[in-house]
């Protein structure tokens, strides 16, 4: 397989198409840490970012077929990914919001003021709606443009726009209520 590594996603898709399951393999390896990252994001365990992570690539695989090129790989996989991550959310909005405390953090020597922080950033982007959140953490976190954002969520730029603002503005209003109580 060392002789793909020089091959482009899209020469590994073809492959794919034709039956090399290698190819596909190959196309894990390149995007698995990218795309488990952004997972991560929408998580609050390991165990769940691994299996969204599966849920991908196994709707990736099978949908391959119907990748006709018009976008990037990367670009399709992480609509699927966007997709995966919004159903989970959807799913995850229906239970009661708990808050446990992440004793990996604590070991890694993070203070209890960035711990604080991060569980308040939580809350307030649990308060968003699912696609909301995922908006926002795109633009904000992962550092996508509002076009790139847009095509991974197949959305207009503009719908981007406009949640993106919404969002930051319910965000704002939840900041001042903590605030004040």
């Amino acid at each position: 397989m060392r002789q793909r590594s020089s091959r482009t996603d899209a020469d590994l898709v073809e492959l794919c198409k034709s039956g090399e399951t290698e190819a596909f393999e190959e196309l894990v390896r390149r995007r698995k840490r990218e795309i488990l990252g952004f997972i991560s994001k929408f998580c609050d365990t390991p165990d769940e970012v691994d299996d969204l992570g599966q849920e991908v690539f196994l709707k990736a695989y099978q949908g391959l077929s119907g990748f006709r090129a018009s976008s990037s790989f990367r670009t399709w996989l992480y609509r699927i990914t966007s997709n995966v991550c919004l159903d989970h959310l959807r799913r995850k909005r229906r239970e009661p919001i708990t808050f446990v405390e992440d004793v990996t953090l604590w070991e890694q020597g993070e203070d209890s003021n960035v711990q604080e922080q991060r569980v308040l950033v939580e809350s307030l982007l649990n308060a968003l709606s699912p696609m909301d959140r995922m908006i926002v953490t795109m633009l904000h976190i992962e550092g996508f443009s509002v076009q790139q954002t847009a095509e991974r969520l197949g959305v207009t730029g503009v719908s981007v726009r406009v949640r993106a603002h919404r969002a930051r503005k319910r965000l704002k209003s939840l900041m001042e209520e903590r605030h004040d109580q």
